[in-house]
């Protein structure tokens, strides 16, 4: 059933979104959005360590969080650090993969004697690696298209890029959501049985209408490259969604958190983001990003 505080909590979420798009794009800076980002991936993050330890499943919570938000925040504001765009992208990446290792090395320095056997050990590790890998580094992507800048050093380039996908995803999800609950009839998935292949056709659409009305139209990109950007968008946030659906089962959580109520928490509405940021980045970097 759809209901009137859902679909209200989805207008709220918007016009914050909409509205810190417009303040930079008026007063042309990156940190309104890019802040954004950068409390939503920690968040989410956050969520995915708590689902992980109500199932019973230690993690290294505080550290990932926090070695997110520092390499999130070094890579806004690197000029201020005296490193350039693309030193700063190497940066972030060779940090996250220590920040990843460090608890592991954390263990073997402080071993001492003989080494007895503690599976759950490597448990815990594995569990805050798999959320710097899933979240922050698949976040990662939806922040690089934040910072791309054209031959002027504009990063109105990128906040165009980042808000169309998060439009032609969430538009996508929406359809899904709607079309699905009033239409569908045909289950796209045993990992989430209220999904339908009706929905998913739907979320196609959307996500494809989206990016090439505000792509091609409004923004003037070439209408093929925007339809390549919103099927590939819409195929992998779907598949995103999937995957944190799959989650939840096994971890036995019905949402990550209830930040947004009936919507769930901030990694139910980052799910799709996620596994459709990395595709959609490499595909702006190759067909527009190199003739900017």
């Amino acid at each position: 059933m759809i209901t009137a505080r859902r679909v209200g909590t989805g207008l709220v979420v918007s016009a914050v979104v909409v509205g810190l798009v417009l303040v930079d794009w008026i007063t042309k800076t990156k940190w309104g959005t890019s802040l954004l980002i950068v409390g939503l991936t920690c968040g989410a993050l956050n969520e995915l360590y708590g689902m992980f330890e109500e199932a019973g499943i230690a993690c290294h919570r505080k550290w990932g969080v926090v070695c997110t938000a520092l390499l999130m925040l070094m890579r806004v504001g690197y000029s201020h650090l005296g490193l350039t765009n693309p030193e700063a992208h190497e940066v972030f990446l060779a940090g996250l993969a220590m920040a990843a290792l460090a608890p592991l090395m954390g263990r073997v320095i402080r071993a001492k004697g003989e080494i007895a056997a503690a599976p759950d050990q490597l448990r815990k590790i594995g569990a805050t690696t798999f959320g710097l890998v899933y979240v922050t580094l698949c976040a990662s992507f939806l922040l690089e298209m934040r910072l791309l800048h054209d031959g002027s050093g504009s990063t109105r380039l990128g906040l165009q890029l980042a808000f169309l996908l998060c439009a032609a995803v969430k538009v996508g999800d929406s359809a899904a959501y709607f079309v699905g609950r009033t239409m569908g009839k045909h289950s796209l998935s045993p990992v989430s049985p209220k999904k339908t292949i009706e929905g998913s056709v739907a979320s196609l659409l959307g996500s494809l209408l989206v990016s090439l009305l505000v792509g091609s139209v409004l923004f003037r990109f070439d209408a093929r490259v925007m339809a390549g950007f919103g099927l590939i968008a819409d195929l992998a946030g779907q598949g995103g969604d999937l995957v944190e659906s799959y989650l939840k089962r096994v971890l036995g959580a019905k949402d990550s958190a209830k930040t947004f109520g009936e919507m769930g928490g901030l990694l139910d509405v980052m799910d799709a983001l996620l596994l459709a940021a990395p595709p959609a980045y490499l595909w702006v970097e190759l067909l527009i990003a190199r003739g900017s």
